[in-house]
């Protein structure tokens, strides 16, 4: 059953308006919510969302897309393209639980992460090769739990990928540059802050 503006909650009705901002093509900051992307992402934590759309995304990225729950942020593992669509494997860094999602559902991608007063860029070279790295070690280790592996050596080898993937991260891409230029941006949108979930 569908919803009128005026019968569904405040909260989601503010969370149409930034999914909607970013499809527009705004950049927003946003909180975590969760800890499913811990160590990177950790509750309390601010991201900043570029508008992306699927085809743009390379495996490693982190994405944002919808779900009736809210916004998401997710890594990318896999990528099936079709004739006309494309569809995305994402998983949480804290489980070996990918599912797809598809095109239209994505809005984003996170390209900064701010944690106290350090800005972490995304998008630096680093930051890409190592997410890459990530993501394609661990669909590989979700592949070999499907072949009844004991899933908590998976898991443990999984947890090791994560955390060490951070460790170079956190050393190598903190960017005064682009802390400064997020950080006007930062400013310039602390009232449009809002909760992401990343479970």
């Amino acid at each position: 059953m569908s919803l009128s503006s005026s019968e569904l909650p405040r909260s989601s009705i503010v969370a149409l308006l930034y999914i909607q901002a970013l499809r527009q093509g705004l950049a927003l900051w946003f909180t975590v919510a969760s800890g499913s992307m811990r160590p990177l992402l950790g509750i309390g934590n601010e991201i900043y969302i570029e508008p992306a759309q699927a085809r743009e995304l390379r495996i490693g990225e982190i994405a944002a897309f919808e779900t009736p729950q809210g916004i998401v942020v997710h890594r990318i593992v896999q990528r099936r393209k079709g004739q006309t669509t494309i569809r995305l494997l994402q998983m949480a860094d804290s489980d070996l639980y990918p599912s797809w999602i598809e095109a239209h559902n994505v809005i984003g991608r996170v390209t900064a992460v701010r944690r106290d007063t350090a800005c972490i860029d995304l998008q630096h070279p680093l930051a890409r090769q190592m997410g890459a790295i990530t993501a394609y070690i661990r669909y590989w280790l979700f592949r070999c739990k499907r072949h009844e592996q004991p899933s908590s050596v998976l898991h443990t080898c999984s947890r090791a990928v994560v955390h060490l993937q951070n460790r170079w991260i956190q050393r190598c891409c903190v960017s005064s540059l682009i802390g400064n230029e997020l950080l006007i941006k930062y400013e310039t949108f602390e009232q449009e802050k809002q909760y992401v979930t990343t479970e």
